[in-house]
């Protein structure tokens, strides 16, 4: 079921495209949003699965596939908050879930937070407790010497490299990096566009932590992350001291921790640019997890 496309204005000047796939047995609904650089079509196998019972929406994030806006944490948030708000009156549902992987989890899991009423249940795969914690210091401070222009060529450099090797590649941000016109103006890897990098650095270290964030989730949740994710530092299925104090300080008294062994940032072996969250042959069992406790908490 391939879905209908649609757009909602989120904050002022922002529209977030969205797919939606409808169960019209249903009343209750999750909304899904992927993770840095992806695309909402990696999460379709899930939201397939998803809307055998439920009514189901992926978006690209802010600045993101065909989304427009910025790559602002808070922003984003601030669009969950205002889809979830627009759907969940316009479509009468009694119940509303929420995923998000990522970054995606961040904006899901600060919306959580701010009433008990915003989701009934989430499930966050791959939560960091910061967006620092994926880019360093010090690697802003190596970004901020790059000027635009160079960055832009790069990301074109690397289009025609992925092009030619990753079909995904090929078939997804190819085609909305260069137009039949040439390329976009601005540089873009993956879904993720990059119009200004000085914006994007502020962005990213004036992000806030979950930390402050997770004291105020009540709601039932469900915490995936993989064994070997080296993003956020995971090895050997251990999760690192600062996920664990985040996790622990979560105030839902229903929350749940997968960890897949031996799994990847977006629960696959080896995760390639543009590839679908969680596709792995290996690794499916974790999707049925997800459904289960979405009909847990949302049925």
């Amino acid at each position: 079921m391939e879905g209908e496309r649609i757009v909602i204005k989120a904050p002022p000047g922002v529209e977030i495209v969205g797919t939606f796939r409808e169960n019209t047995y249903s009343k209750e609904g999750i909304l899904m949003f992927p993770g840095f650089t992806e695309h909402r079509s990696s999460l379709d196998d899930l939201a397939e699965l998803l809307s055998n019972h439920f009514n189901v929406w992926n978006f690209d994030l802010n600045s993101q596939g065909e989304s427009t806006g910025n790559w602002d944490l808070l922003q984003m948030a601030e669009s969950v908050y205002n889809i979830h708000s627009h759907l969940k009156k316009r479509h009468g549902l009694r119940k509303l879930g929420g995923f998000g992987n990522s970054i995606g989890g961040m904006a899901v899991g600060i919306v959580a937070s701010y009433d008990d009423t915003e989701f009934d249940a989430i499930c966050l795969a791959g939560l960091p407790v910061a967006l620092q914690d994926y880019v360093r210091k010090w690697q802003l401070n190596l970004l901020r010497k790059v000027p635009q222009r160079f960055l832009r060529a790069a990301t074109i450099a690397y289009d025609i490299f992925a092009t030619a090797v990753y079909e995904n590649y090929r078939n997804l941000t190819h085609h909305q990096f260069k137009t039949p016109s040439g390329y976009r103006p601005y540089a873009q890897f993956g879904a993720l566009k990059i119009p200004n990098l000085s914006e994007l650095i502020g962005w990213i270290e004036n992000a806030p932590d979950m930390m402050k964030f997770v004291e105020r989730i009540h709601q039932p949740v469900l915490f995936i992350y993989g064994g070997e994710d080296h993003y956020l530092k995971i090895r050997h299925s251990i999760l690192p001291m600062g996920l664990r104090n985040m996790i622990t300080k979560t105030a839902s008294r229903k929350k749940d921790v997968l960890i897949v062994e031996g799994a990847d940032h977006s629960l696959n072996r080896e995760t390639t640019i543009d590839d679908k969250f969680n596709s792995d042959p290996e690794y499916q069992f974790v999707k049925p997890h997800i459904f289960c406790h979405f009909m847990n908490y949302l049925r």
